[in-house]
């Protein structure tokens, strides 16, 4: 049997050696519940380390579910020390000598932990609910030719807090001050490859959908009526762009 981890920093020390596939698999697997169950202290002071370590990680053992345990793990620690990993986001979604796939990776932790923050329900999600609600009152009884709507224990949905509303204007505004702008390279390296360059249009879109869900979790947040000024701003800039569509 392997040693796994009982603390962040030992998680992390095992995500750069990356000696060892099951270690490396159990490790992985633990880090949501170590996170939850850490000091909030220690979870900061390691958070961006963390991060950084998961971001980084190869596969090299083809690890079944490497990729969704990663996601997991990511989202997990953004959501603790949302501040510190915005920026880490930020340096990997418009870092020098990144892929596509990496920088469009990124952007799915930022909608991960925006949707885990407000407690974001998606519309599959909801439709499903509202059409068993629908099949649920179908079968209520009649009296006469009216509906007892009151017969039945009605459940109250319960109410969660919107963590992510104050988190917004940081989430959304790091994103969308890079827009058009060309990816940072290396220092004394001038590059003009950005997000409206051609070969880039299916981070071009991920970026404005993410952009738009951070708005979608926002809610009501004194945020958001400039995020949504900024947003049209950005589609108006994308009127002439050649795949407009």
């Amino acid at each position: 049997p392997v040693l796994v981890p009982t603390f962040l920093r030992d998680c992390v020390h095992v995500l750069h050696k990356n000696e060892n596939a099951r270690l490396m698999g159990e490790t992985l697997t633990k880090i949501p519940s170590l996170i939850e169950s850490s000091r909030s202290d220690d979870v900061h002071t390691m958070a961006t380390a963390l991060l950084s370590a998961i971001l980084h990680l190869d596969d090299k053992y083809a690890l079944p579910g490497f990729s969704k345990s990663c996601y997991n793990a990511a989202v997990k620690i953004t959501v603790a020390s949302p501040s510190r990993c915005v920026r880490v986001l930020l340096d990997e979604t418009f870092g020098p000598e990144r892929s596509v796939g990496d920088r469009i990776a990124s952007l799915h932790i930022v909608e991960g932990a925006a949707r885990s923050l407000s407690s974001f329900i998606d519309n599959t999600i909801r439709v499903e609910k509202e059409k068993k609600t629908q099949k649920q009152s179908t079968t209520s009884p009649l009296v006469g030719k009216s509906r007892r709507w009151g017969s039945g224990r009605r459940e109250k949905a319960p109410s969660q807090p919107n963590r992510f509303a104050p988190l917004a204007g940081i989430f959304f505004f790091s994103l969308s001050s890079q827009f058009a702008k060309p990816f940072r390279t290396p220092r004394g390296v001038t590059s003009n490859v950005s997000m409206l360059t051609p070969g880039f249009e299916g981070f071009l879109i991920r970026y404005i959908e993410t952009l738009g869900l951070l708005i979608r979790c926002a809610r009501l947040s004194s945020s958001t009526p400039k995020m949504c000024s900024t947003m049209i701003k950005i589609a108006l800039s994308l009127r002439y762009h050649k795949n407009v569509d």
